[in-house]
């Protein structure tokens, strides 16, 4: 029986500390990662983080402009991308009301 692949979203600081040390859990991910025993399920807003952080911290990842595009775009071509669609408080009635209830119990609640 064929495993299923694991499919996770890669958080910036766990892509970070696995490219800074080979000794931890988050460069073992990384080496899953490379196996094909994880898929990355990736948003162009996180993509964004990810670029940016690794350009703000390459000299101390030891990562040239060009290694940086390497990784940004192999996880581009293994991971599956996932559209986001943000639901604003003037967009989204729903949300503005849980909002407004739930200023109004933490109203209550210092009442006490």
């Amino acid at each position: 029986m064929h495993a299923r692949q694991v499919r996770i979203i890669l958080d910036t600081n766990v892509m970070y500390a696995g490219l800074y040390s080979s000794r931890g859990a988050s460069y073992r991910v990384l080496e899953r990662i490379a196996n094909g025993k994880i898929q990355t399920v990736l948003s162009t807003a996180l993509l964004f983080e990810h670029e940016t952080i690794l350009k703000r911290n390459q000299k101390v990842l030891g990562l040239s402009d060009q290694k940086v595009e390497q990784v940004l775009d192999y996880f581009c071509l293994q991971g599956r991308h996932q559209k986001i669609f943000f639901c604003g408080v003037h967009a989204c009635p729903t949300q503005r009301m849980t909002m407004s209830w739930s200023w109004r119990w933490h109203q209550a609640q210092s009442s006490l």
